[in-house]
């Protein structure tokens, strides 16, 4: 039985879209804390770059043609990413038990834009070797 690449890459990306676009509606999640040297930091900003970040990645792996597409569309892709992971954010104003954050959006961003950015460029050096 062969296992077709393409198919499970789009899976796990339909899969993590739908997850994180339900974790970002949820009510009143809770927020954990470390600390670290006596300094206090909230896990869900590195938990907010690491699911944006793998969200980035699984959708430049599904659609590969991506890297191959002119500056514009990769620029259109890119600010429609954004406005995602701003959008998953502010919603939260309106759900109970949730509040907007504006560092949780900066994480998501920087998590969306590194994983889009990071796996293109890996593609593309992979391919011109």
């Amino acid at each position: 039985m062969e296992i077709n690449r393409s198919k499970i890459i789009n899976y796990a990306f339909w899969f993590w879209f739908i997850l994180v676009t339900v974790l970002s509606v949820i009510p009143g999640t809770p927020k954990s804390r470390v600390s670290v040297w006596g300094l206090e930091f909230r896990m869900d900003y590195i938990e907010h770059l690491v699911v944006y970040f793998i969200l980035g990645l699984l959708f430049v792996k599904r659609k590969k043609e991506i890297v191959n597409e002119r500056n514009v569309i990769k620029v259109l892709y890119l600010l429609m990413w954004m406005i995602f992971a701003i959008a998953t954010e502010f919603v939260q104003k309106f759900i109970s038990g949730r509040s907007f954050n504006p560092n949780d959006m900066y994480y998501n961003l920087a998590g969306i834009i590194l994983g889009l950015s990071m796996t293109t460029v890996y593609i593309n050096r992979v391919k011109r070797s």
